[in-house]
């Protein structure tokens, strides 16, 4: 049998580089993305591998209690939209509502109150971060269990 040369294995690699990365790179017209494809590339999370589209699905559901986001301008986004909208148009993402808080006691630290609605964005919190920080801060010392639920709220935000 017949060696191949380091051009032929890099031929092969460059093949199947190209045929698995070209879906990425089509253009759809109705969306300006193919979200499926895209949720389904493998990543690395706390040693599993992992499709995109269920990190995208856990931490939309760990911040906003739901697997999808009803977005400012009406529209329903999937999980795997959100986290592309937050990737790739980080000053859309930090407008949208997504942060639930829902304590009165918590909505108070900040200066609102209940009428001013449940779903707040990064943009609005972002004010308080300092004050969220040194509340979080104090509030891991306390045992989970006695923790109050403005304690629990700040360490969530």
């Amino acid at each position: 049998m017949k060696k191949r040369g380091p051009i032929f294995t890099w031929l092969i690699i460059a093949a199947s580089a190209v045929f698995a990365l070209a879906p990425l790179f089509q253009h759809n017209p109705e969306s300006g993305f193919h979200l499926r494809e895209f949720g389904r590339l493998p990543v690395l999370l706390n040693g599993r591998i992992k499709p995109l589209d269920t990190v995208a699905r856990n931490s939309l559901l760990i911040i906003h209690g739901r697997q999808t986001l009803r977005a400012e301008y009406g529209q329903t986004l999937s999980a795997i939209a959100w986290l592309a909208e937050l990737m790739m148009k980080p000053e859309q993402a930090d407008q949208q509502k997504i942060f639930v808080i829902r304590n009165p006691e918590t909505l108070a630290a900040f200066g609102w109150n209940s009428d001013t609605g449940k779903y707040y964005s990064f943009n609005q919190l972002f004010l308080h971060l300092e004050d969220i920080e040194q509340q979080a801060g104090l509030a891991q010392k306390i045992d989970a269990q006695l923790r109050s639920p403005f304690q629990r709220d700040i360490i969530k935000l």
